[in-house]
């Protein structure tokens, strides 16, 4: 299993006694009764202890392994306007974090706060034996405008509707500019708003799976400064890029419960099964989705 989810219990058998299983770090170490919790290679015995009528007995160990789990580690875009102080620097962790679990992470940016650009925003961090850890930079965005763009975090649980990102507009010049989204990283970014690949409105993703959207933020209107050049010579005209990013949808699956319905038989029949309940299905869908075939085992032994 992987760290942080459910522990797999482990599947044994003896002809007599209660059986009980211990654990150890190396295949000749100590073993207790502590179940693993933290990942890395393991061993596992099956005991059964001794009786008046039966001798102790232990199997050979079996070897498992609890799988790191994976995160990643985003910078978040940051836009500010030319002049002031360089903002605070964030960051979003997505994947399986255990509850409790902190990480020790770094975020650093060249940016120059008196210099229009694009500058990046670099993510370092300490190592965890219990993650993979992975970073994606984010851009620190110095503009001649007073605007600032923040992008919502885009996680979901599959629910059947389509979902995107949510990009906020706000400052005194945010009722002068339009973002437009695409699917593809443009090439072009010219003039994006005449680009007819990017749309006003955000792409719907429906699926499980992750799928980067791209978003860019248009001047449409005079800003604050009346289109004049601002402070070393940067312009703010109609139809200018000013920032551009983009942000993982993240869809996971939805839980979906099977339970096989209770079933009578008289005693000596063959086992049969009365269907299944199935319990977490999303609005308009039903079993019918499903690939495969379903199948029944069953304890009961005709004749037993």
């Amino acid at each position: 299993w992987t760290y942080g989810d459910t522990p797999s219990e482990p599947a044994g058998n003896a002809a007599y006694g209660t059986t009980r299983y211990v654990y150890s770090e190396s295949r000749s170490g100590e073993y207790t009764s502590s179940q693993p919790v933290d990942a890395g290679t393991y061993f596992v015995k099956i005991v059964v202890d001794g009786t008046a009528d039966y001798d102790y007995f232990e199997s050979a160990p079996v070897s498992f392994t609890i799988s790191k789990a994976e995160i990643t580690v985003t910078a978040d875009d940051i836009t500010a306007k030319q002049g002031s102080d360089i903002k605070e620097l964030t960051y979003t962790i997505t994947g399986n974090v255990k509850s409790g679990d902190e990480f020790q992470i770094t975020l650093n940016t060249t940016a120059d706060k008196d210099t229009v650009g694009d500058y990046p925003i670099s993510v370092t961090y300490v190592a965890d034996s219990n993650y993979t850890i992975n970073v994606v930079s984010g851009t620190y965005h110095v503009i001649g405008l007073d605007l600032d763009v923040s992008v919502a975090i885009a996680d979901y649980v599959y629910d059947g509707m389509e979902h995107g990102i949510t990009v906020t507009l706000t400052g005194e010049d945010a009722g002068n500019a339009k973002v437009y989204y695409s699917l593809e990283k443009l090439t072009d970014l010219s003039d994006v708003a005449r680009l007819g690949s990017a749309s006003e409105v955000c792409p719907g993703i429906k699926d499980v799976g992750s799928k980067r959207v791209y978003y860019y933020v248009v001047q449409s209107g005079e800003t604050s400064q009346g289109g004049e050049s601002s402070e070393g010579g940067a312009s703010s005209a109609v139809g200018q890029l000013l920032v551009s990013g983009s942000k993982l949808v993240n869809i996971t699956k939805a839980k979906l419960t099977v339970t096989a319905n209770d079933k009578a038989i008289k005693m000596g029949d063959s086992p049969a099964d009365d269907g299944v309940t199935y319990d977490g299905f999303v609005p308009s869908e039903d079993e019918r989705v499903l690939s495969g075939t379903l199948q029944y085992t069953y304890d009961y032994v005709k004749g037993q």
